[in-house]
């Protein structure tokens, strides 16, 4: 056999294995170092090389489907590569029309348990699959080896570039089967080496999949946390179609016309009431409100029309299918640019929830505005001729306008450093709209001398979801920077957050890395000491990482860049998870799926203070189950570690307003129930190890008493008792597990107990009852209520209300 075997790196336990295999087979194997390949080479004497990863097992079927490759023309034949993500058959060129490089290298992976599915990938490819490489060794040597200027896997992207340059064929083979251990190591600077790539070979032809794997699927650029790319192959997504013009006097010939494609027609609806009645054709009365309905939902799902004198070729939405899958960013394809409504198909994945079908206009007029308004988000346009739109400009410095929303609930010095940070770098700020919990006076008063400061009080939350969406409701600029207190913005940080937007026109969120937070955000290898190194750190991220960003699938830090348009097709944070990491994930899935994108501005870093220096009401949740839970519950996500689940399915299944918008809120400020009370219940906390027994009575009193009762609890908390901000965050627990929401508990006052006549004084007029804690020695001529069912509660109630 004439072959010889370099093991790249450090050897994993499977070279064991492959070093007796391939002794068996009388082939060396070497371990050594990228580096010193080339070298090797040099001295070895076989006419083709294997280049093999270190975290890759093979055996002899392996070592034996290489051999009989070797007759082949190819100069660099990859494999099969099992991965963790499926069976990676190498990498295409896929075209980013409206992205900053030419290309991007998209890896294609089989779906999972597809038959015959090998057969479909054999010939020539752009780029082989990682994991083993078999390549001549003269290629080798011409080429000079690996490009030391370039991480994995583009520099194994530029050998099969060069080669291919050089008029040699990369080919895949995918009898050629081996597993890796990992689906490979993220580069760590990949714009870099993108941009190195593109400059070399941005004039490239393209790679274009087998007609065997086209009619099979989709193949899908897909982003996964932390900013991996993949090409997915995928089933044909839903696809609805809507007929205009009048019928046809042959309107059977006319559907039969429609069908002639491998891809299914899920629905057909014809836009006049005269249409030929079939099973599976609706009418309806315009061409626009029917469009309008079927667009209404975005997500992975195609919307098409035709009109019913269009000339329509056999598989002809194939080929529409085809175009529109063909760059990463082109939301229409068109039949005919000179006639786009003769027949077209949309994307609505790429369709942001705020760009409508006009309903006022007419369809030609109305279609061509449409176009345009996605033109100018850089969602393109492509015509069956290959021909596409004109990209968009690169926009340049807008004028939007800004709203801070500033969340203080953290102790006054925290507040008032992390407010200091925004304003000195807000100078333009329309406003600064600040939300705060009840009880924090002194927060108002540090923040109130600032100017162009309004404050929300949020006396409903404990978690400030609901004074978060107050102030939402009541923002006014084209951008809204929302920052808990528990954030610290250094220099630049606000303005790099920003930019993002006039980079990215489709932008719906723009967030930070940040220390200790969720994947993909969080960054755990920080080292800084104190403030001042932090500040250095995060100025070095600035210029190391200018202007770099990753899309992703997920958000979970309460600091984030949102555009307006956003929160008004999609709504505010859904209060059912209080402010933490579960509301934000929800509201960039529902952004997502609303058509907006997600952008991690790599160069932004920001310091979280801890939960427990901070004091902060909204810092304790992001690892809680009872949360993790709610938010399983509500996206159907199956049990789990929390925080882990699919994203791309939820984004693909889309955002439907009449189900997932969350309304916003004219105030947060809660109010008693009109009129005099029937009930004052008192509960007391005065030590930590009495939480147990208040949270079991406030379970009950939960269960019992809404929003609409005259009732409310007050609960005051004693020295030696739980800290004051942690017991909204409990609160918020258990009113969660029970499954009532926060504005339909009952009405609840937390204040601070000290001396019992005090506190007394501070009570609401009405009857007083004791609900759990409240020493008798301190309170024992008040009645104890010893109720403890939900009916014995409520007839206490009604027994109260008749006396009165």
């Amino acid at each position: 056999m004439s072959l010889t075997v370099f093991r790249i790196a450090a050897p994993r336990a499977e070279s064991f294995l492959a070093e007796s295999v391939t002794r068996a087979a009388g082939v060396r194997l070497r371990v050594l170092e990228t580096a010193e390949l080339l070298a090797a080479a040099r001295e070895a004497t076989t006419r083709s090389i294997v280049l093999v990863d270190s975290d890759v097992a093979f055996d002899a079927a392996t070592l034996d489907a290489i051999a009989q490759s070797e007759g082949v023309s190819a100069a660099i034949i990859g494999g099969r590569a099992q991965m963790p993500s499926g069976d990676c058959f190498g990498s295409m060129l896929a075209p980013e029309r409206f992205g900053p490089f030419p290309f991007v290298l998209a890896p294609m992976i089989g779906l999972t348990g597809e038959r015959n599915i090998a057969s479909m990938f054999v010939g020539p490819i752009d780029v082989v699959a990682r994991g083993i490489v078999t390549i001549t060794r003269s290629v080798f040597l011409a080429l000079d080896g690996f490009d030391s200027q370039l991480e994995q896997p583009f520099a194994l992207a530029d050998l099969c570039f060069r080669a291919r340059a050089l008029g040699a064929e990369v080919r895949c083979d995918p009898t050629i089967v081996f597993s890796c251990a990992s689906d490979g190591p993220r580069p760590r600077r990949p714009y870099a080496s993108l941009q190195l790539l593109s400059d070399r070979y941005g004039s490239l032809a393209l790679h274009h999949e087998p007609e065997g794997v086209r009619r099979r699927g989709i193949s899908r650029e897909v982003r996964l946390s932390g900013g991996v790319r993949l090409r997915l192959r995928k089933p044909v997504a839903d696809l609805t179609l809507v007929v205009h013009g009048t019928p046809p006097s042959d309107g059977g010939r006319f559907l039969d016309s429609l069908r002639s494609n491998d891809a299914r027609i899920r629905r057909i609806v014809w836009a006049d009431a005269r249409a030929l009645k079939a099973n599976d054709v609706e009418t309806a009365a315009d061409v626009r409100d029917a469009l309008r309905e079927a667009m209404q939902v975005r997500g992975d799902r195609y919307v098409g029309f035709v009109r019913s004198d269009a000339e329509l070729h056999q598989g002809w939405l194939d080929d529409l299918i085809e175009s529109v899958e063909w760059g990463s960013d082109v939301a229409i394809a068109v039949v005919d640019r000179a006639d786009p409504t003769a027949c077209a198909l949309v994307a609505m994945r790429l369709v942001p929830q705020h760009v409508q079908l006009a309903r006022e206009l007419p369809f030609a007029t109305g279609f061509e505005r449409f176009s345009a308004e996605l033109v100018a988000l850089r969602r393109g346009i492509r015509a069956l001729d290959g021909t596409t739109a004109p990209a968009a400009t690169m926009p340049q410095a807008t004028d939007a306008s800004l709203s801070v929303i500033f969340i203080a609930g953290s102790k006054p010095e925290i507040v008032r450093t992390s407010f200091e940070m925004l304003l000195g770098q807000t100078p333009t700020a329309r406003e600064y709209i600040v939300v705060i919990p009840a009880g924090t006076e002194t927060s108002r008063v540090l923040l109130s001398n600032y100017p162009r400061v309004s404050f929300v009080l949020d006396s409903i939350d404990p978690g400030l979801s609901a004074g978060l969406n107050a102030a939402l409701a009541a923002a006014t600029g084209d951008r809204l920077l929302v920052a808990s207190d528990e954030y610290y913005f250094s220099d630049g940080t606000v303005s790099a957050l920003l930019s993002a937007f006039e980079r990215v026109p489709a932008l719906g969120l723009s967030v930070p890395r940040c220390n200790g937070g969720a994947a993909p955000q969080g960054i755990s290898e920080v080292s800084y000491v104190d403030l001042l190194d932090m500040k250095h750190h995060a100025a070095g991220r600035l210029t190391a990482f200018r202007r770099e960003l990753t899309f992703i699938d997920r958000a979970s830090t309460v600091a984030f860049a949102i555009d307006r348009r956003v929160i008004q097709s999609i709504g505010g944070v859904d209060e059912r998870f209080g402010l933490n990491r579960f509301a934000i994930e929800d509201l960039a899935l529902r952004a997502q799926a609303a058509g907006y994108r997600v952008a991690m501005c790599d160069d932004v870093f920001l310091h979280r203070y801890a939960a427990s220096y901070s004091l902060s009401p909204i810092g304790h949740a992001d690892e809680d189950q009872t949360l993790w839970n709610a938010f399983r519950r509500k996206w159907s996500v199956p049990s789990g570690p929390v925080g882990v689940y699919p994203a791309t399915p939820m984004i693909d299944a889309g955002f439907d307003p009449k189900r997932q918008y969350v309304p916003l809120r004219a105030s947060a400020e809660g109010a008693l129930t009109s009129g005099a009370l029937a009930a004052v219940f008192i509960g007391t906390i005065e030590r930590e190890d009495a939480w147990p027994a208040a949270s079991d009575a406030l379970r009950l009193f939960f269960k019992a008493y809404g929003a609409a009762d005259p009732v409310v609890l007050v609960i005051g908390i004693g020295p030696q008792g739980p800290e004051l901000s942690d017991i909204g965050y409990r609160l918020r627990k258990l009113l969660t597990a029970a499954e009532i929401d926060v504005e339909n508990s009952m009405n609840v006052e937390v204040v601070a107990l000290v001396e019992p006549e005090a506190f007394l004084a501070s009570l609401p007029a009405g009857p007083r009852f004791i609900a759990f804690g409240a020493r008798a020695d301190r309170f024992g001529a008040i009645e104890r209520t010893s109720n403890r069912s939900f009916s014995a509660l409520r007839s206490l109630l009604d027994e109260t209300v008749e006396t009165r």
